[in-house]
């Protein structure tokens, strides 16, 4: 069982190893928490990895304004869930499937529509 004790203890030693750098340090603590983490895991077009340039749309359904936010992948958890950093600040983790690569195909939304060419048969009156 991992007591209070236990959990602090792991921190000082992450925070030692890290040679004192806080943020490294709870790396270390996440993955004590969450496990080892994966290569990569599956979003919504394509394979993702931590680093990665992302977008998702925060829907009206979850009270947002239906808008894609750009961001960065932070780290990937077991079970297709990612965190990601957002270009203003904030932060999200999540399911996988709703993570978009930038570099990737587009979401259906932003799709360009297709050029038409074609050519008109006819007589002009006038």
């Amino acid at each position: 069982e991992i007591t209070h004790l236990h959990t602090q203890q792991f921190a000082l030693s992450a925070i030692r190893r890290t040679r004192g750098s806080p943020l490294a340090a709870m790396g270390a603590c996440e993955s004590f928490f969450y496990g080892k983490e994966p290569d990569f895991v599956e979003g919504a077009n394509g394979r993702l990895k931590t680093g990665m340039r992302v977008q998702t749309q925060w829907t009206r359904d979850e009270g947002g304004d239906d808008k894609w936010y750009p961001g960065t992948i932070k780290r990937l958890f077991t079970g297709n869930k990612v965190k990601i950093r957002y270009d203003d600040g904030d932060t999200w983790t999540g399911a996988s499937m709703f993570v978009w690569d930038l570099n990737g195909r587009p979401p259906p939304d932003q799709e360009a529509p297709p050029v038409v060419q074609g050519m008109v048969v006819g007589t002009v009156v006038g």
